[in-house]
Protein backbone atom coordinates (compact mmCIF):
# COMPACT_ATOMS: atom_id res chain seq x y z
CA UNK A 1 0.00 0.00 0.00
CA UNK A 2 1.43 3.60 -1.18
CA UNK A 3 -1.07 6.17 0.91
CA UNK A 4 0.62 8.99 -1.16
CA UNK A 5 -0.26 8.37 -4.24
CA UNK A 6 -2.28 10.82 -6.08
CA UNK A 7 -3.63 11.20 -9.16
CA UNK A 8 -4.19 14.87 -11.07
CA UNK A 9 -5.30 17.25 -8.91
CA UNK A 10 -5.45 15.61 -5.69
CA UNK A 11 -7.58 13.13 -6.13
CA UNK A 12 -6.47 9.73 -5.49
CA UNK A 13 -7.79 6.41 -7.47
CA UNK A 14 -8.43 3.48 -4.79
CA UNK A 15 -8.77 0.21 -5.60
CA UNK A 16 -11.15 -1.81 -3.68
CA UNK A 17 -11.00 -5.70 -5.04
CA UNK A 18 -9.38 -8.29 -3.57
CA UNK A 19 -5.09 -8.32 -3.71
CA UNK A 20 -5.64 -11.11 -6.37
CA UNK A 21 -7.76 -9.25 -8.52
CA UNK A 22 -6.08 -5.93 -8.09
CA UNK A 23 -2.83 -7.52 -8.58
CA UNK A 24 -3.62 -9.48 -11.81
CA UNK A 25 -5.24 -6.10 -13.28
CA UNK A 26 -3.19 -3.62 -11.96
CA UNK A 27 -3.91 0.23 -11.99
CA UNK A 28 -1.29 2.77 -12.48
CA UNK A 29 -1.02 4.75 -9.58
CA UNK A 30 -4.00 3.68 -7.23
CA UNK A 31 -3.73 2.69 -4.06
CA UNK A 32 -5.16 -0.76 -3.82
CA UNK A 33 -7.24 -1.25 0.08
CA UNK A 34 -9.90 -4.06 -0.59
CA UNK A 35 -12.83 -3.59 1.22
CA UNK A 36 -11.83 -5.90 4.16
CA UNK A 37 -9.02 -3.49 5.14
CA UNK A 38 -10.64 0.08 4.69
CA UNK A 39 -12.04 0.47 8.06
CA UNK A 40 -8.59 -0.45 9.40
CA UNK A 41 -6.29 2.00 6.76
CA UNK A 42 -8.68 4.29 5.31
CA UNK A 43 -6.54 7.10 7.53
CA UNK A 44 -3.90 6.42 5.33
CA UNK A 45 -5.93 7.79 2.24
CA UNK A 46 -4.22 11.47 1.67
CA UNK A 47 -6.84 12.87 -0.43
CA UNK A 48 -10.30 13.69 0.24
CA UNK A 49 -11.30 13.30 -3.74
CA UNK A 50 -11.16 9.58 -4.40
CA UNK A 51 -12.21 7.49 -7.72
CA UNK A 52 -12.96 4.01 -6.58
CA UNK A 53 -12.26 0.65 -8.73
CA UNK A 54 -14.56 -2.21 -7.53
CA UNK A 55 -15.36 -5.60 -8.98
CA UNK A 56 -19.08 -5.38 -8.09
CA UNK A 57 -21.88 -3.60 -7.29
CA UNK A 58 -21.97 -4.39 -3.65
CA UNK A 59 -18.17 -4.03 -2.95
CA UNK A 60 -19.03 -0.38 -4.56
CA UNK A 61 -21.76 0.27 -2.38
CA UNK A 62 -20.20 -0.58 0.33
CA UNK A 63 -16.93 0.80 0.26
CA UNK A 64 -18.58 4.28 -0.59
CA UNK A 65 -21.45 4.45 1.92
CA UNK A 66 -18.40 3.89 4.04
CA UNK A 67 -16.10 6.46 2.58
CA UNK A 68 -18.67 9.24 2.65
CA UNK A 69 -19.47 8.57 6.31
CA UNK A 70 -15.74 9.56 6.98
CA UNK A 71 -16.07 12.40 4.93
CA UNK A 72 -14.13 11.58 1.42
CA UNK A 73 -15.71 13.04 -1.41
CA UNK A 74 -15.88 9.98 -3.96
CA UNK A 75 -16.18 11.44 -7.71
CA UNK A 76 -16.67 8.61 -9.69
CA UNK A 77 -16.49 4.78 -9.44
CA UNK A 78 -15.33 1.78 -12.35
CA UNK A 79 -16.90 -1.42 -12.31
CA UNK A 80 -14.45 -4.56 -13.56
CA UNK A 81 -16.57 -7.26 -13.36
CA UNK A 82 -19.75 -5.60 -14.15
CA UNK A 83 -22.32 -7.84 -16.79
CA UNK A 84 -24.49 -4.88 -17.58
CA UNK A 85 -23.62 -4.94 -21.16
CA UNK A 86 -24.04 -8.43 -21.54
CA UNK A 87 -27.54 -8.38 -20.46
CA UNK A 88 -28.60 -5.24 -22.60
CA UNK A 89 -27.16 -7.32 -25.32
CA UNK A 90 -29.23 -10.10 -24.22
CA UNK A 91 -32.21 -8.44 -24.07
CA UNK A 92 -32.07 -7.11 -27.60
Amino acid sequence: MEPNKECKHGKAILDIRDYQKAAKDKVDGAIVIPVPYLRRYYSEISSQSIYVIASNHLEKNLAIRFLKNKGFDVIGYTLTDCQCKKKIEQMV
